[in-house]
């Protein structure tokens, strides 16, 4: 959902030409990948632990992967 609103954004900033819907758009990325990085994803982790570290080892945090994710086998 997130890369859905960025790329809005990022698109809206185009055609409308404007510089600070541009700028904003950086920001507001930038905002984000800290925030999941540096707030969220520890809290997850201390809500989830090893279960949720196996996650993130193995799911891209903005691209997705080209083959679902598989928890039950990655579980063994």
């Amino acid at each position: 959902m997130l890369i859905g609103v960025i790329i809005l954004l990022f698109s809206e900033s185009v055609f409308f030409a404007s510089v600070p819907l541009f700028i904003y758009t950086c920001l507001f990325a930038v905002a984000n990948a800290f925030y999941f990085r540096f707030s969220e994803e520890p809290t997850l982790t201390k809500r989830y632990g090893d279960e949720y570290r196996r996650y993130l080892e193995n799911v891209p945090r903005w691209l997705p992967r080209r083959t679902p994710y598989d928890l039950d086998r990655e579980r063994g």
